[in-house]
């Protein structure tokens, strides 16, 4: 259950600094909606691969 917990909190603090950076220049710019949308993708994918069973199945 640790590693699950891990990944929510760095997913968390990556959001978040997306989330204060949004529309700040970078080599681009800074999009929070592309951050949630990678987030979403790899929850999913990691849901389906079994990664949070231990969370779900208690």
């Amino acid at each position: 259950m640790i590693p699950q917990l891990i990944w929510f909190a760095l997913a968390f603090i990556g959001l978040g600094i997306n989330i204060v950076q949004h529309g700040k220049p970078k080599t681009g710019k800074h999009d929070a909606w592309t951050q949630v949308c990678a987030l979403v993708i790899g929850a999913v994918i990691l849901y389906y691969g079994g990664f949070f069973n231990p969370l779900l199945n208690r």
